[in-house]
C-alpha cells in the first residue's frame, strides 16, 4: 500500500520564474530520506523528490532510472547525473546539502543553475530545507514569490 504523496511544493528557477518541478516532494525525516524512491513503480514526469539534508544517494531497491542533481546551501546545482540506473550510488561534492531526484532524462537543470522551493498554497518552507532556503527565501521575496 502506498502512502499519500505530499506535493505541496514546487521547484522553480528564481531568475525566470519557470516551474521546473510542479509537484515536489520533500524527504526530510530519517525515514522519508531512508525510503526515498525505493519500491515505487515509477516517478511521474511532473514530480520530483528533494532529499535534505543529503550528500549522497543510492538506487538500491528501485525499479527505474533517475536523474540526480546535487544542490548546495545557496540553491546552486553543483552536479547533474543523468539516468542513474538501479543498484548504483552517487556522492556529491562536499558542499552538497540536498539532492533532487527526477525521472530519468527529464532533468532540465545544468551545473550552475539556481533553484528555489516555493509553496504555492502559502505554506512555509519546512525546517529541513532552511539552510537551503535561507538565501533562496531572500531570492523569492526579491522575485515576488513570497
Amino acid at each position: 500500500m502506498s502512502q499519500p504523496v505530499d506535493t505541496r511544493y514546487q521547484l522553480i528557477n528564481p531568475d525566470t520564474a519557470e516551474v521546473l518541478v510542479p509537484r515536489l516532494q520533500l524527504a526530510a525525516t530519517f525515514w522519508t530520506r531512508f525510503r526515498g524512491l525505493q519500491f515505487r513503480r515509477e516517478l511521474p514526469p511532473d514530480e520530483g523528490l528533494l532529499i535534505a539534508p543529503c550528500r549522497s544517494v543510492h538506487t538500491h531497491w528501485m525499479r527505474f532510472a533517475i536523474d540526480v542533481m546535487m544542490i548546495d546551501a545557496e540553491g546552486t546545482v553543483l552536479q547533474v547525473r543523468h539516468a542513474v540506473r538501479p543498484w548504483r550510488a552517487c556522492a556529491g561534492p562536499r558542499q552538497t546539502r540536498a539532492v533532487l531526484e527526477l525521472p530519468a532524462e527529464t532533468a532540465v537543470l545544468r551545473e550552475g543553475d539556481r533553484v528555489l522551493i516555493v509553496a504555492p498554497n502559502g505554506d512555509a518552507v519546512p525546517k529541513c530545507v532552511q539552510s537551503l532556503s535561507r538565501v533562496i527565501n531572500q531570492n523569492s521575496q526579491a522575485a515576488g514569490f513570497s
